[in-house]
């Protein structure tokens, strides 16, 4: 069952606890504003921004399912709010909270996992066991989604430097394939024939690697203004063969409570390295 309130139902208490601290004096840490998908908004265990509200000040604009379009469909004309009181659309928030008493310095991205796994049969050679376990990627098609992506990062990114904004983004994990998981294994199963979890991890692990190299060029082209945090090995691993730790996942893309904490403490130390 869908039920759309259901993919961002914990922005009213996200955004309650942002105001709290940003009105409380004592309160030195950065203030933030975020945007992004499942790994800032998931609806059925604590998210990496759920931590981060503990200890920061960080507006959420997230929701679950979010790709680049629909965070850039949000920034429409004229300006809309969540029934929270948040504006829609990550530059409308940013320059509507920069007019306050505390304005944001930081921008957190999460972006751009539910533009790429959307299209991962398109992205994917279908199995032949004369072909290369390294040679799955259908550069045709996966360079061109991915190359979208990294143009709504380059785009959205330059207008909020010009609005004197430190952003940072993160790679996601490796993923967790599973035989019949919703996301990964079941299209690439029926419609890839991939015969087995560790091609599939091989394959996934690879498309990480690739986004996270463009993620970290971007960065290290920004002057300072972009900032990359490496969450790859956290609870994801390199071992094909065997796996992550399943007690951390709660599927083939997400954490579960433990395994979202151990993100978190990686994203923290990128935060108060950078924000």
């Amino acid at each position: 069952m869908v039920v759309d309130g259901l993919y961002d139902w914990k922005r009213p208490r996200k955004r309650r606890r942002y105001l709290e601290l940003k009105a409380d004096a004592a309160y030195a840490g950065p203030v933030m504003v975020a945007e992004g998908d499942s790994w800032f908004e998931h609806p059925l265990y604590p998210d990496l921004l759920d931590w981060a509200g503990k200890d920061f000040a960080v507006l959420s604009l997230a929701k679950a399912g979010d790709t680049w379009s629909d965070m850039i469909d949000q920034d429409s004309e004229p300006p809309k709010h969540y029934s929270d009181g948040s504006l829609m659309g990550l530059i409308h928030a940013v320059a509507d909270e920069s007019n306050t008493a505390r304005p944001p310095k930081t921008i957190l991205l999460s972006a751009g996992g539910n533009d790429l796994i959307g299209q991962i049969v398109q992205c994917v050679y279908p199995y032949d066991p004369e072909r290369s376990e390294d040679d799955y990627i259908n550069h045709d098609e996966f360079d061109v989604v991915l190359g979208q992506v990294m143009t709504d990062y380059r785009d959205k990114s330059a207008e909020l430097i010009r609005m004197g904004k430190i952003v940072l983004v993160h790679s996601y994990d490796y993923p967790n394939p599973q035989d019949n998981g919703p996301f990964i294994g079941f299209p690439l199963r029926k419609y890839r024939n991939i015969p087995g979890v560790g091609l599939m991890r091989r394959i996934v692990n690879q498309m990480i690697d690739i986004f996270s190299n463009e993620l970290i060029s971007l960065a290290n082209n920004s002057n300072d203004k972009i900032h990359f945090i490496n969450l790859r090995e956290t609870i994801g691993t390199r071992d094909i063969l065997n796996g992550p730790d399943q007690r951390l996942w709660s599927d083939e893309m997400h954490g579960n409570q433990f395994g979202y904490e151990l993100l978190w403490k990686r994203l923290r130390a990128g935060i108060e390295a950078h924000a």
